[in-house]
């Protein structure tokens, strides 16, 4: 046989009971037998419930009959070519029974490794390769990564879930009453700054960026996530703007020092409750859109000018897309580590430091560690002394950082303190785009930029009242949940958030819930009735 290079394009050759693919000077099917040789491989593979089988390179189709027989109704099988001349062969070769089977999906690579995927992976727990002929040989390391880029969405997926699964009902429980927090107070639009912005996070590193943040003070707004706020404070470091976001009442800790404070709060509106409500600060807030519900549509619609973030998890993180919608024109970062060490998780000062620090016992001097082994630890630097430590949750947060900062470098030059952010993987992947001398980069800064100025007071011309809007929001949800409470299913769609966090909704048909579905919903209702109620009666007391 003649061999066939790839630019000539695949070469059909007729084989026992069927056809042989030659391709890239290599035979992509058994040279005797491609038909029979394919579906033994499809019938050798491993099969499991609610999976996704990834499957390299289709070719001519054979064997993937007999892969759709196996597999049961919650999988799908995603067939991906990375080659162009394959994927016409393949295209063209289709079967129509196989064009018209739900749970095949055919791609090239760039519609794969789209984000969100192109397909519905709700159900989906699990990802498996098959390779039924040769074609995964000529791209292995591209389809070995199309499958780490599944593995990691249905991780992520299930992972939210989970933490919708947990935190859905505070969430909106902080909801409700941070809404009607805001509608007892003039709020103040976030703006742009004509000042560098210098975020501020409570992580180890921050000890060390103090002196410096204490000399250049006047040169940029001072961004500070909550947890940092003690430990600035303790320095005479007052912040422009403070980030608050977790919604458990632990955030209240780190305004406990500082009550009180009239420094302008930038709070989710899913944060703890008590914070806008026992502080005396200008209130700026946002809502992260933590779930794809109706609810927060309406809310929205309602008030278009608070803003909506997309749903990041971390402060640090929100405090940079924060950043990015000022503006400014620079950015500095400092303490914002991703990382700790060994008894010193965060900065001097802060609340975690100090329940560090009352943890420390004789026999135990490093303090307790069961906490941080929950989280799967790992070293990301075994030179330093103690080692530099990070886990699956920081990891995450820190890739997200950093390709968000990534898209942020054309539009302004970033300086990022040493010790803070992912500055160990910046350096060794793109340590030349960003500036890591604070020092030359403040001083710089200085020759620029003028002084700062109270950006966000109270009573400058163009604040703006959404207690209308709020309270007019507040009372048609009020009206909505009664009626559906009354049987109006009407409203099933509508409400969604009734039960978006219940364990088992991702199983339930939303066309169609069974009767024990619907009752929950409606108890769900009727406890988001009270919630309001009090939440109104606070605006009218």
């Amino acid at each position: 046989m003649a061999e066939t290079s790839s630019s000539k394009g695949p070469l059909l050759q007729a084989a026992g009971g069927g056809l042989s693919c030659f391709y890239a000077n290599r035979n992509l099917y058994h040279y005797k037998e491609p038909v029979e040789k394919a579906r033994q491989r499809a019938d050798a593979a491993p099969i499991s419930p609610q999976t996704l089988y990834i499957l390299p390179s289709p070719l001519l189709w054979y064997g993937v009959d007999k892969l759709l027989e196996r597999i049961d109704a919650s999988s799908l099988i995603l067939a991906v070519e990375i080659d162009e001349e394959l994927y016409n062969l393949a295209e063209n070769r289709r079967p129509s029974s196989l064009c018209k089977n739900e749970r095949l999906i055919f791609l090239k690579e760039d519609q794969a490794l789209g984000i969100p995927p192109p397909i519905s992976l709700s159900t989906i727990r699990r990802v498996r390769l098959v390779t039924l002929n040769g074609g995964y040989a000529l791209a292995p390391a591209s389809y070995r990564r199309l499958v780490a880029h599944y593995e990691r969405y249905i991780r992520l997926q299930w992972q939210n879930r989970m933490t919708l699964v947990w935190f859905g009902p505070l969430w909106l429980k902080n909801f409700f009453y941070n809404c009607a927090a805001i509608a007892n107070q003039a709020t103040i639009p976030l703006r742009q700054s004509e000042l560098p912005i210098l975020i501020a996070g409570a992580g180890p590193s921050l000890d060390e960026a103090i002196p410096l943040i204490e000399r250049y003070r006047k040169q940029f707004l001072l961004l500070a996530v909550d947890t940092a706020l003690s430990p600035l404070k303790a320095h005479g470091l007052d912040p422009d703007l403070i980030v608050c976001q977790d919604g458990q009442y632990y955030t209240m800790g780190d305004f406990i020092t500082s009550k009180g404070f009239s420094t302008p709060l930038l709070f989710d509106l899913t944060a703890f409750r008590g914070v806008p409500r026992h502080q005396q600060a200008p209130l700026l807030p946002f809502l992260s859109s933590f779930d794809s519900s109706q609810l927060i549509a309406r809310f929205s619609h309602a008030v278009p000018e608070i803003p909506l973030l997309p749903p990041v998890g971390s402060v640090g993180v929100t405090a940079l897309l924060l950043a990015q919608k000022m503006k400014p024109p620079a950015l500095l970062l400092a303490g914002l580590d991703f990382s700790y060490r060994l008894g010193k998780s965060h900065c001097r000062g802060t609340p975690f430091h100090h329940r560090e620090l009352q943890n420390r016992k004789r026999l135990s001097p490093e303090g307790d560690f069961s906490a941080i082994l929950q989280r799967h630890p790992f070293c990301l630097d075994e030179e330093q002394v103690p080692p530099v430590i990070s886990d699956l949750v920081l990891s995450g947060y820190e890739e997200n950082f950093t390709e968000r900062l990534s898209a942020l470098k054309s539009a302004m030059p970033i300086c990022i303190f040493p010790g803070s952010l992912p500055t160990r993987k910046l350096r060794g992947k793109t340590g030349k785009r960003y500036d890591h001398d604070p020092a030359r980069f403040l001083s710089e800064l200085e020759k620029r930029h003028g002084s700062s100025a109270p950006l966000f007071a109270r009573g400058n011309g163009d604040d703006r009242n959404t207690g209308r809007d709020v309270q007019g929001f507040l009372l048609s949800e009020q009206r909505l949940l009664k009626q559906f409470v009354q049987e109006d299913r009407r409203l099933w769609k509508e409400l969604d958030y009734l039960y978006r966090f219940f364990p088992d909704f991702h199983r339930i048909d939303p066309e169609q819930p069974d009767d024990g579905f619907h009752r929950r919903a409606i108890a769900s209702a009727q406890r988001f009735i009270r919630i309001i109620e009090q939440a109104l009666s606070v605006l009218r007391s």
